[in-house]
């Protein structure tokens, strides 16, 4: 792995960590004060705090693409890893609103074709790498399906925004833009001012020529991530 690729390993690993930090702090508090008696059963959605920061790190299989299909017929694979976070709004009952961030990244070596102990001329092929990033806008809608601490909610993020991506075997090309759509379910336990749990995603940004390669590359994947927060309000 190269010096790249593992800076950019440690900074997705803080983002975990950070996180669940975040959401196993607040979580905590709240059941200690649940203990102490001081909590109380909430009658809906709207009795816990508006404003919510979330964050999420982890990484999933690309979208299935011809030019994911190139890439394999030549021996590169491997999985895509992404990390954002959003600021979002509760504006009305179970519906928000809110402004997400990701950055993702792949980095690949090539391996022979299967039965081959090595490449057919004998050279090691280059590595092959990505860089994406989204801003976006989202609508989550947030359903409590627990409504004694700790809580449990299903959070439903769809969003809709404009991203960047570049892929190249040599030297890296320009950032391209294009649109960009997706959406996540996150499963939450939540506490009156934080939470933690898992949230299982899909998007597509499918950037034209975004590298020397032929063809669109569609950056986007099916992804299982961690995701903590706070919240507040």
């Amino acid at each position: 792995m190269t010096m790249l690729a593992a800076s950019k390993g440690i900074r997705a690993s803080f983002v975990v960590g950070t996180a669940w930090a975040l959401g196993f702090v607040a979580f905590t508090s709240d059941a200690r004060a649940d203990d102490a008696g001081s909590s109380r059963p909430v009658e809906s959605i709207d009795d816990l705090p508006p404003w919510s920061l979330r964050l999420t790190a982890g990484g999933g299989v690309p979208v299935p693409t011809v030019q994911q299909d190139l890439l394999h017929e030549e021996g590169y694979g491997g999985l895509r890893w992404a990390f954002s976070g959003s600021v979002e709004r509760r504006v009305y009952k179970s519906v928000g609103i809110g402004v997400m961030g990701l950055s993702g990244f792949r980095e690949s070596d090539a391996e022979p074709r299967k039965g081959a102990e090595r490449f057919a001329d004998n050279a090691e092929p280059p590595r092959y790498s990505e860089r994406f990033s989204i801003v976006a806008f989202e609508v989550p809608v947030s359903l409590l399906m627990r409504r004694r601490s700790p809580w449990f909610a299903l959070e439903l993020v769809p969003w809709v925004g404009v991203g960047w991506g570049k892929a190249w075997l040599h030297e890296a090309p320009e950032w391209h833009a294009a649109p960009a759509f997706g959406a996540s379910v996150r499963a939450m336990g939540r506490g009156r001012h934080g939470g933690i749990g898992l949230a299982l995603g899909a998007y597509s940004l499918s950037v034209a020529e975004p590298s020397v390669l032929a063809g669109a590359v569609n950056f986007g994947m099916i992804s299982l991530s961690l995701v903590g927060g706070l919240d507040a309000g």
